[in-house]
């Protein structure tokens, strides 16, 4: 009886991963605050709209050049684009 090679494990699904962590959390744990401590997303919610599969809410400009997490800078956004442009700015 040959042993498995361990670098052909079968590798968890991240989609069920994000799945179990989302669906053991809180909304509100997962709810970011504006600089009043006010949670955002219902606002977000109602005034851009719902997110599809392929979108996120993001801030313009980012928090992490210098931008102010109001509502008033939240915009909605291509997720991928997004991420590889923060992705960037953090280098």
């Amino acid at each position: 009886m040959a042993l498995k090679n361990p670098l052909q494990r079968i590798k968890p699904d991240p989609d069920q991963g994000l799945g179990l962590f989302l669906g053991s959390s809180r909304k509100d744990s997962l709810s970011f605050d504006d600089e009043q401590g006010r949670p955002l997303f219902e606002r977000a919610l109602g005034q851009l709209g719902p997110v599809s599969v392929d979108e996120m809410y993001t801030f313009e400009p980012a928090l992490c050049v210098g931008g102010k997490a109001t509502i008033e800078n939240l915009v909605k956004v291509k997720m991928d684009i997004q991420l590889m442009i923060l992705d960037q700015l953090r280098r």
